[in-house]
């Protein structure tokens, strides 16, 4: 592996020394002031960076600037999408500085040329690391705990139209959804960003008591599992999933059994 492997808690740690040091607890996160006034970097708008190399952003070899695409840049109704790329571009300048530095690139096409002469794998960690970094910077744990519990009349509000509009099977999704839609705007980031936070921030700290009597259930479970399928690698994915099955069924036997195996994990996660 051409990268450092860093554990997922590593990273949501350098992401919360990174904000601590470089901006503080308020909420938004203006991650244009920090790469531009406390990183004294430069963001570049590119033309047609996107629809020619499929980049939305990526940094100089010299790590002195940030180029992202020009037509996300110009374009409001991008803008969450704008700060969660210049984020996951400062995670790779924390985690992946050395590779950076030892590329010789001078433009897109090169780096793509790079990029795609990676081994998939490794291609996927290195991402993976960045979107982690990226929305844990833009959306701090404890703030988005404060955020929701805040709304919690209006979440109760919601989980009874729930119940009136006959949701079915769909009724958990439905309500984790609309609150993550009320939330991110508190961090000016997507939907999809709080959602993958809140449930990670249950899985680690079991918190948000409003929410609890929803998960405790089979389509939380199911919704639960698809999230972690998309968003980690297939190995660690399917003793998580496995485990969180063992969790929802209450069999003590199979907890302990998935709780072992989760262990072996530890050093990927």
């Amino acid at each position: 592996m051409i990268f450092k492997h860093y554990r997922f808690e590593t990273i949501r740690n350098k992401a919360d020394q990174f904000r601590a040091e470089f901006w503080g607890d308020e909420i938004p996160v203006d991650i244009d002031a920090i790469i531009e006034f406390r990183l004294g970097l430069e963001i570049r708008p590119v033309k047609s960076l996107k629809s020619v190399y499929d980049i939305d952003g990526m940094l100089s070899r010299d790590l002195s600037i940030i180029f992202v695409d020009n037509d996300m840049y110009s374009d409001i109704r991008y803008e969450s999408r704008l700060r969660f790329t210049l984020a996951h571009e400062i995670g790779h300048l924390v985690l992946h500085r050395n590779f950076y530095l030892d590329q010789n690139f001078e433009n897109a096409g090169d780096w793509l040329d790079i990029i795609q002469s990676l081994d998939p794998n490794d291609l996927d960690w290195y991402e993976r690391h960045a979107n982690e970094f990226a929305g844990r910077l833009l959306v701090p744990g404890d703030q988005l705990t404060k955020e929701i519990s805040a709304i919690n009349d209006e979440i109760e509000k919601l989980k009874e139209k729930a119940v009136e509009l006959d949701l079915g099977d769909e009724m958990e999704r439905w309500v984790i959804s609309a609150v993550a839609r009320k939330v991110c705007q508190k961090f000016q980031v997507s939907s999809q960003t709080i959602e993958i936070r809140m449930i990670e921030r249950v899985l680690i700290l079991n918190l948000n008591k409003s929410l609890i009597g929803w998960m405790k259930n089979r389509m939380f479970e199911i919704f639960l599992i698809s999230r972690l399928s998309a968003s980690l690698p297939g190995a660690i994915a399917s003793v998580l999933k496995l485990t969180i099955s063992a969790i929802y069924s209450g069999n003590k036997q199979r907890i302990q059994a998935q709780a072992s195996a989760l262990l072996l994990f530890k050093s990927f996660y």
